[in-house]
């Protein structure tokens, strides 16, 4: 059996979290150890001897046939089914004896890019028994809100509901309604797993803002295209971060104080001498300070990237506010981030800072984006339900008119800008069409940035307003945006080139990679590797010298490629000489120069390298027009082939050049 893949039928608990029927405790371990395990082996959850085996994944992920229990384990629990139409199947339960009926809301219904151009709102959604390759979480209708499918769940015994459904790989939100009709749902208030709470919720209670959904992670099966990201796991075997909701100050509050969730990424180090870099990361219109860190998985994508060596570690602050993004802009700059600055390890720099939004929130990001540009160095604007300025269209030649704000010389000067919208994306006001808010919102603010000339990085694939697009907006913000800015300068020194790459934020990890010197628009020779920040080029002065030269790095798995600012530069006519006496050499070598020719020549570069030692250019030249003479192809000396003689000709010129330099 693949360790990594539970057979047909194994329903997996949840890592970290198990709880027995009848209990409103979780199952504990010590530590290092799964809880699940634990309760395997304790009283508190009971297998009958003969019933099945019990057994450990991989990653520490346990897994219990579906005849094992003899007491019904509570929370979700995932089976590897291997049928159709996804592979996996949740089994969700909850004990309540005095519900008289109970609800199930989640999100999984799903679309397609094509039956979204034939159903835009989707009023048809897939459902999972029909969920196909390529569909994605979409709303029925589609639009900024809940609209998730519900579903009546089945008293299995006493005062215990279940329900099972088949889910593709990824994470899925879902919630509770005791005593509720469809009809009704409303009206009625939904509740979160107990067995399966949020990170800030134990026996002692909650600290912070109370989760409105909970989630379960699904591996996927790739034999039905199923497959989940590693990125999304909870990965046992990697370090991880921490979370923590912590009340501050604030102004801005009614209550005076405000909340914030705080994830300090593994090993972090209050007093590391390079500071971390800080992302302050918003929530959607009407959520809190928990949804990134529950819904957007926050922790598990951010781990996942560090271990893989694709993000360096970094603090994200993630405010709750308020449920409108009213007054934000100024909050965030005056309040929010001055208090993360003064409570954390990060950089006192704007180059390592970001600052992201989501829906309503995309709109207040991009209030500070356009009016407050200075304040962050990196921005993610995504599904911004507004804060794009006026691009128009003018006359019948159909002229481009931006808003003033567009063309702000503070715009092309960020180190890093990232807009993502759902290619599908209807969410914010429809205005009683089917215009699409937050797709019009990020096209308009796409053609404005490309028309001012303003560099941006756009993400667009096929999604919703929901969280499971947000969660990909991230991962692709952090792995191809966020603090990964170079600067390469080239540079001169004899007969080399330098280029030295540095990174914009300052970081632990300095970039690797290779360096592409490039002349007249040529590459000249191989990449060259960057030690230390520097890729030096040797032995190819006739190449560049007297050229326009650029440096050209081609990024690593930490950061972005980058090319210098173009150059023009003389090599040392020294070097030079040297150069083109090795290429007369090799030339020689191979048989394209025969005869006494070649010594002649050889002869006449010596002493021109000794006439310009002693600072006699003329006589240097002197001795190079004569060896130009000496590649007359009647000469009686010798045979010089004829690519040997456009080599050497073009090597002669560009030592005269650098001569009369």
């Amino acid at each position: 059996m693949d360790q990594t893949t539970p057979e047909h039928g194994a329903p997996i608990a949840l890592p970290g979290e198990c709880r027995r029927r009848g209990s409103r405790s979780p199952v504990t371990a010590p530590a290092g150890r799964n809880p699940c395990t634990a309760a395997a082996r304790g009283p508190r959850l009971r297998l009958t001897a003969t019933a099945g085996a019990f057994f450990l994944l991989a990653g520490g992920v346990a897994v219990v046939s579906p005849a094992a229990a003899d007491d019904l384990v509570l929370g979700p629990q995932i089976s590897h089914t291997g049928q159709a139409p996804t592979g996996y199947s949740v089994t969700f339960r909850i004990e309540d004896a005095d519900a008289t009926s109970m609800l199930i809301k989640g999100s999984w219904s799903f679309a397609t890019t094509e039956s979204v151009r034939e159903d835009q709102q989707n009023t048809s959604p897939i459902l999972p028994q029909d969920w196909t390759t390529g569909a994605f979480p979409l709303q029925s209708p589609n639009r900024p809100s809940e609209n998730w499918p519900v579903a009546t769940m089945t008293e299995e015994s006493d005062g215990v509901w279940t329900y099972t459904v088949p889910l593709p790989g990824g994470v899925w939100d879902y919630q509770f309604y005791p005593d509720c009709t469809v009809g009704s749902i409303s009206t009625c208030t939904a509740v979160t797993d107990p067995a399966n709470p949020a990170w800030n919720t134990t026996d002692a209670g909650t600290t912070g803002s109370p989760a409105v959904f909970s989630q379960v992670y699904v591996p996927g099966d790739s034999a039905f295209g199923s497959q989940a990201p590693t990125w999304l796991a909870e990965d046992t075997d990697i370090a991880h971060g921490t979370l923590q909701d912590v009340s501050f100050t604030a102004s801005y509050s009614s209550t005076g104080t405000d909340r914030m969730a705080v994830y300090t990424p593994p090993g972090y180090d209050p007093d590391r001498e390079v500071p971390y870099p800080l992302i302050v990361m918003t929530h959607g219109g009407g959520e809190d300070e928990i949804a990134w860190s529950t819904r957007g998985r926050v922790q598990q994508i951010a781990d996942n990237l560090i271990a893989a060596g694709e993000m360096q570690p970094a603090v994200i602050v993630m405010p709750s506010y308020s449920t409108s993004p009213t007054g934000y802009a100024d909050a965030v700059v005056e309040e929010i981030t001055p208090y993360a600055l003064e409570h954390w390890n990060v950089s006192q720099d704007v180059a390592g800072r970001a600052l992201t939004g989501n829906s309503a929130f995309g709109g207040a990001t991009n209030e500070v984006l356009f009016e407050n540009t200075s304040a962050f160095g990196y921005y993610g604007v995504w599904a911004p339900a507004s804060g794009a300025p006026a691009v128009g269209v003018t006359g019948e030649d159909g002229a481009v008119t931006l808003n003033p704000a567009y063309t702000d010389p503070e715009l092309p000067a960020l180190l890093g800008l990232h807009i993502a919208v759902g290619s599908e994306d209807t969410g914010g006001d429809l205005r009683g069409s089917n215009v699409m808010i937050p797709t019009l919102t990020a096209t308009t603010e796409r053609e404005g940035l490309i028309t001012a000339g303003v560099p941006f990085r756009y993400y667009e694939v096929p999604g919703g307003h929901t969280w499971a697009f947000w969660q990909q907006a991230l991962h692709d913000f952090l792995t191809q945006t966020a603090f990964r800015t170079t600067t390469t300068e080239v540079s001169s020194s004899g007969g080399d080139l330098v280029a030295q790459v540095a990174a914009a934020t300052a970081e632990p990890a300095v970039p690797t990679g290779t360096v592409q010197f490039i002349a007249d628009g040529r590459p000249i020779g191989d990449p060259v590797p960057v030690q230390d920040g520097t890729a030096t080029l040797t032995g190819s002065a006739a190449d560049w010298s007297g050229t326009s030269v650029t440096a050209r790095y081609e990024g690593d798995a930490l950061y972005n490629s980058s090319t210098s600012d173009a150059a023009r530069f003389t090599a040392d006519p020294a070097a030079l000489l040297e150069e083109l006496s090795g290429r007369l050499e090799r030339l020689r070598d191979a048989g394209e120069v025969t005869g006494r020719v070649g010594s002649l020549m050889s002869g006449h570069l010596s002493a021109a390298q000794r006439h310009l030692s002693h600072d006699r250019a003329d006589l240097a030249a002197e001795q190079l027009r004569r060896f130009v003479e000496r590649l007359d192809p009647h000469s009686r000396d010798g045979r010089v082939s004829p690519d040997a003689d456009a080599q050497l000709r073009a090597a002669v010129e560009v030592v005269l050049t650098a001569l009369q330099a």
